[in-house]
């Protein structure tokens, strides 16, 4: 039994976690989009739309960027590439991976990946103001929680 004490300061809702058979860890991020989506299919036929989100921090007086690659898999992958364009601000959510290489020049390069589950755009107007959302007065949601009916 919960403590009132402890129930005042839950921050979320209590999780059953008896039938979980692994850990999973979920990101969120709200940046502005760096590069058009470039779609392309993987040699086991499923389709991928790539592009890299900026996340802009302030650190000791200095701007930051931290670049994130993002993945849509399949049909959202195919409404990824059809809706989200360079400058558009995008809220995602996902599962993070890291990949860790040395480049042609013998330096060690590190990327953080995101394999987007949910995706919302709202698009970005040529003269730099923010327009209606696609998709619906709110925005342009790609989530992987519903069926695409197409």
């Amino acid at each position: 039994m919960v403590s009132p004490d402890a129930a005042r300061h839950r921050i979320c809702r209590p999780v059953d976690l008896a039938g979980r058979r692994s850990s999973m860890i979920k990101v969120t991020l709200l940046g502005r989009v760096g590069s058009d989506p470039v779609l392309r299919a993987t040699k086991t036929g499923k389709t991928v739309a790539n592009f890299s989100v900026a996340d802009n921090q302030k650190e000791a007086g200095e701007q930051k960027t931290t670049w994130y690659s993002v993945s849509c898999w399949d049909a959202k992958a195919e409404i990824a590439e059809k809706i989200v364009r360079k400058g558009d601000l995008v809220y995602v959510e996902g599962v993070p991976s890291v990949s860790s290489w040395t480049d042609k020049q013998g330096v060690a390069r590190s990327e953080i990946s995101i394999s987007c589950r949910f995706l919302q755009v709202e698009k970005q107007k040529k003269d730099g103001a923010s327009q209606e959302p696609v998709g619906s007065t709110q925005s342009a949601n790609i989530n992987d929680d519903i069926d695409i009916p197409f």
